[in-house]
């Protein structure tokens, strides 16, 4: 948890220089011997849209989509907020009819970034997750699994690039990251890393 307060702390103090440099010095304009740029873009030039689908496969398998709307601070922090909805699957656990269990997880994020560089950012995102968890069963003849729900909370830490389309204000992402957090409910091996791919419009 230290680690994570410290993350947190330095992305706070490099947005605030980041911020510091916009700032016009100049003895001419005021008695307090600086101006603000005033040219200021509208709100809604600052906010960018986009997606993301991730896929693993393997014993659990996934296909997940998370369309998301963020908003750019400056030029080297941004936030972004997802909804998450993920159908998976798991090949080794049967249900009682002897089908592949399958589940419906659904959830949230809201993600901090940090880019040193228009084309990669380092992030920290916590999120909240309800999935849908196996539980095994017997009767007579054999054992199966039924689901159950329960909630499950990540803080995951990762990079990702950014490459725009040209001529566009478009462009495409990737993204690894891996869980700090590591839940006992969680369907991620620890330190598994997760990958994803995305589009963004105006980022």
């Amino acid at each position: 948890m230290k680690t994570i307060l410290s993350i947190i702390l330095v992305l706070i103090f490099l947005s605030s220089a980041s911020f510091a440099q916009e700032l016009n010095f100049n003895s001419d304009d005021d008695s307090k011997g600086f101006s603000i740029n005033k040219t200021q873009k509208k709100f809604s030039d600052n906010l960018f849209y986009g997606g993301e689908i991730g896929v693993s496969i393997g014993s659990y398998s996934q296909i997940t989509i998370a369309p998301s709307i963020g908003y750019k601070f400056n030029n080297m922090l941004s936030t972004i907020i997802k909804i998450n909805y993920t159908r998976a699957w798991e090949s080794n656990l049967k249900d009682i009819s002897g089908s592949t269990i399958g589940y419906n997880q659904f959830g949230g994020s809201a993600a901090l970034r940090f880019s040193p560089v228009r084309q990669a950012y380092a992030m920290l995102e916590p999120a909240y997750y309800s999935y849908e968890t196996p539980i095994l069963k017997y009767n007579p003849n054999n054992s199966y699994f039924e689901k159950e729900r329960t909630a499950v909370p990540f803080i995951f830490l990762g990079a990702g690039f950014y490459q725009p389309i040209a001529n566009t204000r478009a462009g495409i992402t990737g993204e690894l990251k891996v869980d700090l957090l590591r839940d006992k409910n969680s369907p991620y091996k620890e330190w598994a890393p997760i990958y994803t791919v995305g589009v963004v419009y105006g980022f």
